[in-house]
This record gives structure tokens, C-alpha cells and sequence, in this order.
């Protein structure tokens, strides 16, 4: 295979060359190399500069001028000893060896794989694409053409989800392309699991995850909302880390390029949020952001909601960053397990329940909101 290293960017909003801006102590084209060679017999750089020849490799100018990356992949493509090339952009330091293999597995399958969050979302700079792709290529840079998923739907492509069992985070994909989004990556600092004195807590907020996908969550949400909202204006709010256009009964009430909130006002559709507006909450909002980002929206949300009202919310993220009045964690019958770094928590969930497909060994009654805090009636002895 052949690992094609796209540096070709200008750079306008770096102010250098994008590959040898230094994050922790190593040039960004470096961690590119790095997860690259141990599956790759030749690796070439995609540039316009003589700068990245220290590294030793082939570097490759496009054959034709500002064509972006379509461009840079084609120039590649022509030059590559390999029919498997798998390409990856060099602002994308998190991307390791790994989560390459995870695309390789298909590649004799299609003519490309590309990670994909869903809609039109996908990640065409860090995929594969065979040698067979070059006349498909020539013909849309010919044609002036350099819009790459224009191309993916001409192709026989496989969109490999985020998310999931695949072993593809969608925040391995955070892509460097300005000195702010650089400050981002070098501030992240490790989620303070340890020390649950210093998180909020948030007593009118009523947490839900799952130990997995399709566990059941959003049922359990439905059910606790249409108790609720008997009495009191319950708010649901969904979390999902995959960026998604809204749809016909949707509307953006805030958004940045790190995240966007959603406001659900359509009650007949099959979407979460939906789900849980015909349940009876009297708002529902679905919040797209990467973990990284989740603060400020998250933060915005709770303004947009009147205080100390009753708030449902369908997330495992929000768990490193507040503690809640109740946190529930739901689990499939027969795959009862326990959630990824809930031991580094310092505390439990109130209550953990299982769901064989159609109901809870949870009674919901017990469930209350009273003076703004979420509480669980104890059973009668």
C-alpha cells in the first residue's frame, strides 16, 4: 500500500506551511508519517513546496494548479507503485495506525472507503482510494470540478460510520487549519474524572446513557418526559457528536464551527428528538458539538431553558463535565456491562436499569422533580 500525505494547503490562515506547524515538540506532517508507515510500503507528501524534501520522501507538486485536494490526490495517484493508497491529510494529528487499519479492511471491496458521520458529512482526506479511481479523477479536475464528494457519489464507495464498534471516534478527525483551532488541540487537558467536587452539579438535570448503542435510552427518556410533563414543562435535550443538516421541522437557534443547536418542533417523525417532543416535553433541543467543544453550547442551552425547570437529557459526554440530580445508565438484557471510564467517574449512577426490548425492570413512577430536584422513591420495605 501506498500512503499519500496531503500538505499541499496553502496555509493562509496558519501563516506558514500547515505540515511543519510544531504541535508538542513535533511538526503536524510528522504524526501523519507516523501512522502511515507501519502499514505502508511508500509513502508520498502532496505539496507545493520544497520544505517537506527533509523528510525523506517523494514530494509531489500538483499537475494542476489550485485544484485543492482532488488535485494533490490525483497528482499522487498517477506517481503511486500501489492500487491500495490511503490518504491522509496532514492537519490531522489524532488519527493513528489503528484507526487506518479500520478503512484498509474494506479496501478490496471498493473502489473507496471514507469514514462518514452521517448526511453529507464524511472525511474524504483521511481515506482510501485505489489507482483504479485515476480516469475518474482526470475527469472532473479537467473539468474544473474540485469538489470532492461530487465524486464520491460516482463512485462505488464504502461510508464507514463513526462511531460505534468500528473503532473510528468522530474526534480523531479534529483537523488543525488555523492557530486557534492549534491552541484548542494544545489546551486539551485531561477530563477531570477524578476530582467530581470540582463539576457542577446540575440538581434539576436528569441524566441518561447507555452502556452502548440501541439500549434503550431514548425509551427511557420518552417514558420519564410523558411522566413529568403531567405536572411540570420538562426540556429534553439529545447530544450527538455527528454534525447533521437540520430537516423540515427543525430550526438553528445557535451555531459556531464547533457545534450546532437544534430546536425540534416536529412531533411525526422517527428522530429522537422527536420522539421525545410527542412524549410531551414542552422544548426538545438536539445539540451537535465534538466532546471537546461540549462546554459553551451545553452552557448556552441551560440559558435558553428557564431555571431550576425539570431537564432530561440523552448523553454520556455531559458525565466528565457536570454531575447531574440523577444519573441513569441503561443497559441491554444480556449485555449488561458498564460504560468506557465510568470507574475514573468518583461516583455511580442512582440507578442502573435493563431493557429487553420493550420495557425497563424500572418502575418510572418513582421518578420525581419537587422543589427543582430530581429524586427516586425508595422501595417499601
Amino acid at each position: 500500500m501506498t500512503g499519500i500525505i496531503l500538505a499541499g494547503g496553502k496555509g493562509t490562515r496558519m501563516g506558514s506551511e500547515k505540515g511543519l506547524i510544531i504541535y508538542n515538540n513535533k511538526p503536524l506532517i510528522v504524526y501523519a508519517i507516523e501512522a502511515l508507515t507501519p502499514i505502508c510500503d511508500e509513502i508520498l507528501i502532496s505539496a507545493n513546496s520544497d520544505a517537506y524534501h527533509k523528510f525523506g520522501y517523494q514530494v509531489i507538486p500538483d499537475q494542476f494548479p489550485d485544484s485543492g485536494p482532488m488535485g494533490g490526490i490525483y497528482s499522487c495517484l498517477q506517481l503511486s507503485g500501489s492500487d491500495v493508497n490511503i490518504i491522509l491529510s496532514c492537519d490531522m494529528p489524532l488519527v493513528k495506525t489503528i484507526h487506518l487499519q479500520q478503512l484498509i479492511k474494506f479496501a478490496h471491496l471498493f473502489e473507496a472507503v471514507i469514514p462518514w458521520h452521517g448526511n453529507e458529512y464524511f472525511e474524504p482526506l483521511c481515506a482510501v482510494y485505489r489507482r483504479d479511481l485515476i480516469p475518474v479523477f482526470e475527469r472532473f479536475v479537467n473539468a474544473g470540478n474540485f469538489k470532492i464528494p461530487d465524486l464520491i457519489g460516482e463512485i462505488d464507495a464504502k461510508l464507514l460510520k463513526s462511531g460505534g464498534d468500528n473503532g473510528l471516534p468522530a474526534d480523531i478527525f479534529f483537523n488543525v487549519n488555523s492557530r486557534d483551532q492549534l491552541r484548542v488541540l494544545e489546551a486539551e487537558i485531561p477530563i477531570p474524572y477524578n476530582n467530581p467536587n470540582k463539576l457542577d452539579i446540575l440538581h434539576n438535570l436528569l441524566l441518561i446513557a447507555g452502556t452502548g448503542r440501541k439500549v434503550g435510552k431514548t425509551t427511557l427518556a420518552c417514558q420519564l418526559i410523558n411522566k413529568q410533563s403531567k405536572t411540570h414543562a420538562v426540556t429534553g435535550i439529545k447530544i450527538s457528536p455527528h454534525m447533521h443538516h437540520q430537516v423540515e421541522g427543525q430550526s438553528i437557534v445557535a451555531q459556531s464551527e464547533n457545534y450546532m443547536i437544534i430546536e425540534e418542533t416536529n412531533f411525526n417523525s422517527a428522530k429522537d428528538s422527536s420522539r421525545m417532543l410527542k412524549a410531551g416535553a414542552s422544548r426538545v433541543f438536539y445539540l451537535q458539538t465534538r466532546d471537546r467543544y461540549i462546554i459553551e453550547p451545553f452552557q448556552l442551552l441551560l440559558d435558553m431553558i428557564p431555571e431550576n425547570t425539570p431537564v432530561i437529557c440523552e448523553s454520556g459526554t455531559m458525565l466528565k463535565f457536570a454531575k447531574s440530580g440523577l444519573f441513569f445508565l441503561v443497559s441491554r438484557i444480556n449485555e449488561i456491562g458498564t460504560k468506557e471510564g465510568l470507574d475514573k467517574l468518583g461516583y455511580k449512577p442512582d440507578i442502573q436499569v435493563i431493557f429487553n426490548g420493550t420495557s425497563f425492570d424500572f418502575n418510572t413512577d418513582r421518578v420525581h422533580f419537587k422543589h427543582h430536584i430530581w429524586s427516586i422513591i425508595p422501595l417499601k420495605q
